[in-house]
């Protein structure tokens, strides 16, 4: 497991990396999980959980809907009780515990998604739960004890929203995603026009770091070159670079 801790003490753990990462945002004796992974890993998480001795969640984020990163939802709700929030256009996609695949944003993936995805996307079902908390474009955090604020992020899918903390770090779901060293465009966006115009939301914060939802973190130098790369081209055919 890693650690960052903001300038203000809030301490970020990243409980599961791999497949989808996972972290636990504390701060004065009170703890938000940001996402859960598959339902594959649901054992492990548990036992990651149990191994620092958590006994109770204050919320769990949700940054999006898709299948590997709310496959321990239903899991969580019963263990912890703790309220659920997601966007409010993802809310559907919770409750029933179908989300569409994303589409893909570059040669390969949209060669992958075009051979059939939406047709397959029941084989992703995970056990659906009625969220309790619905975001729009922005919420505050103070009232579960944390300097932090959900913000919507759209463009790797509609409902996309990343966790700020104490203006420091982001972490990021999938809405910038660093597959391959010194880049932050994601495989996978159902828009990608929206989700480089994110990329400005997010840097707009004055966060120093991003924690995606999967491989490696990435730095504010880095996310600036790539907005700048991309913007300056007027996000025209976005996704096939």
């Amino acid at each position: 497991m890693r650690y960052w801790q903001t300038r203000n003490g809030t301490l970020v753990e990243r409980l599961l990396w791999g497949w989808s990462n996972v972290y636990l945002v504390s701060f004065d004796g009170h703890d938000i999980m940001v996402d859960t992974g598959p339902a594959a890993l649901s054992g492990l998480l548990l036992k990651r959980l149990d191994a620092i001795g958590l006994k109770q969640l204050d919320a769990l984020v949700l940054t999006h809907t898709h299948f590997d990163h709310t496959g321990s939802v239903a899991v969580l709700k019963e263990k912890f009780k703790m309220p659920v929030i997601v966007h409010r256009s993802e809310s559907g996609f919770l409750e029933s515990g179908i989300s569409p695949l994303p589409h893909g944003s570059i040669l390969a993936t949209k060669f992958i998604y075009n051979l059939g995805a939406p047709r397959v996307e029941h084989w992703f079902k995970v056990r659906g739960v009625i969220p309790d908390i619905l975001v729009d474009d922005f919420m505050e955090l103070s009232s579960f004890g944390l300097n932090a604020r959900l913000i919507h992020t759209p463009g790797h899918s509609i409902g996309s929203c990343s966790l700020v903390i104490d203006d420091q770090l982001a972490v990021s779901g999938d809405t910038c995603v660093s597959p391959i060293p010194r880049r932050a465009f994601p495989p996978w966006a159902d828009d990608p026009i929206s989700l480089v115009r994110s990329w400005k939301k997010i840097l707009d914060t004055g966060c120093e770091l991003f924690l995606p939802m999967h491989h490696w973190t990435i730095s504010r130098k880095t996310l600036e070159r790539e907005y700048e790369r991309l913007s300056k081209k007027e996000f025209k055919d976005v996704g096939s670079r």
